[in-house]
């Protein structure tokens, strides 16, 4: 079943976390579109985080757009080669409970696996890291077959 969520954030530095965790030995996919406004992070986060007032990046696995590139774990840069990404593409987000790791697509393509060694429960999530913005999240999409 999809499920669209539209979110905006008014300030920067919060965390916008989805209610249900993925866990186990499933794949689950999900997009992102960028809509406006100023920069994002999107990527997941654990059960030890409790600050939902930081910037993604600093607290769960993001990557991050427009300001900012690459992928983060928890503060410290674990891909560099990640590009920017800009408002109005699509980001889309292949997860692999089973493997636990999580692929990433822009606008429909492949870029890389951008996190191993996920932990074993994990919510999506998404930050602004310089002021207002919005996004629109998209759940429940069929998983890639190239991920």
């Amino acid at each position: 079943m999809k499920k669209k969520c539209n979110i905006t954030w008014p300030n920067y530095d919060s965390i916008v976390r989805a209610t249900r965790s993925f866990s186990g030995k499933d794949k689950y996919y999900w997009e992102v579109t960028w809509t406006g406004g100023n920069s994002i992070r999107i990527g997941v986060l654990d059960s030890t985080c409790t600050n939902y007032k930081a910037d993604l990046w600093q607290v769960g696995w993001a990557v991050l757009g427009q300001g900012g590139s690459g992928a983060y774990v928890k503060g410290s840069q674990s891909n560099s080669s990640i590009p920017n990404f800009y408002s109005g593409e699509v980001l889309g987000f292949a997860l692999d409970m089973e493997q636990r790791i999580c692929t990433w697509y822009r606008n429909g393509q492949k870029v890389a696996v951008i996190f191993r060694d996920l932990p074993d429960r994990v919510w999506p999530a998404i930050s602004n890291g310089t002021g207002p913005t919005t996004a629109t999240t998209k759940f429940g999409l069929p998983y890639p077959k190239d991920a």
